[in-house]
């Protein structure tokens, strides 16, 4: 069995992601609660903005585009990784 880890780890990250969104989105009486939960999985990559300086590129966005921006660079990343790790380990 040949698993393509390029594949596996953004869909992994991409399906936490849409859990986090649905769940935070459906649960609308408890809204500090809702945007923890949708902040999970982009909450590394603003830590690492925010040290970095970088934080105000995002002020004026709506958050829905940050969020992508933020989502889109995780599964660029993600998909590099799997990449480097199946040259790694899947040598022909």
């Amino acid at each position: 069995m040949n698993i393509k880890m390029k594949i596996v780890l953004p869909s992994l990250y991409v399906a936490a992601t849409a859990i986090a969104l649905i769940t935070g989105l459906a649960n609308s009486n408890d809204t500090k609660g809702s945007f923890v939960i949708i902040q999970l999985p982009i909450a590394i990559q603003l830590a690492l903005l925010d040290a970095a300086g970088l934080i105000e590129s995002l002020d004026g966005l709506p958050w829905q585009t940050t969020y992508f921006l933020m989502a889109l660079a995780s599964v660029v990343l993600l998909y590099a990784i799997g990449a480097a790790v199946d040259k790694l380990f899947h040598r022909n």
